[in-house]
């Protein structure tokens, strides 16, 4: 996902919108699965349930969110300072069959002043050469989604928009 989140008022070239991100969303609905998605922003709270780091947090992007945890890519790499986050699970534990993990690995701009990682060697095997159960193994180390409270969230705030709309008749 090239560019930065716009609000779709503007016919920027280097801006995607929330209609971009529903096409994208529906897209990978064909596919079994992502295996890299790279974009150019953080999502919102992809911090929950880790340490927080030690340098300012990058904005994160509330419908980024929203996209990332529907297409469930199993590598999320963003630019930002260094950061590679602790593997997250994409099923609800006793809810949901369970599937792979998602990591998210953050790098720094190419030449930064900080020495800030900013290449990431990467040796990986694609989902659809993989069986179910290499699919599912998880590091000791894997945590909850953290981007569930975002999905309650949107729920409730769809919920209201259709109250509202029900009383306004």
């Amino acid at each position: 996902m090239s560019g930065v989140f716009g609000d779709g008022m503007s016919n920027e070239p280097h801006c995607y919108t929330e209609t971009d991100l529903n096409i994208l969303q529906a897209q990978s609905g064909v596919m079994n699965g992502i295996d890299i998605l790279i974009t150019n922003q953080w999502p919102s709270d992809v911090l929950r349930y880790v340490k927080t780091p030690e340098f300012k947090v990058p904005e994160g992007i509330p419908q980024l969110s929203h996209l990332v945890n529907s297409i469930k890519p199993r590598y999320h790499f963003v630019s930002g300072p260094y950061y590679e986050r602790l593997p997250y699970r994409n099923h609800k534990i006793l809810h949901e069959k369970a599937t792979y993990c998602t990591r998210f690995i953050s790098l720094g701009c190419a030449g930064n002043k900080t020495k800030s990682k900013w290449l990431y060697a990467l040796n990986y095997v694609p989902m659809k050469h993989l069986t179910d159960e290499e699919l599912r193994k998880q590091p000791k180390e894997t945590t909850e989604n953290p981007y569930i409270e975002v999905e309650k969230d949107k729920h409730k705030e769809e919920d209201l928009k259709q109250q509202h709309f029900l009383q306004c008749r």
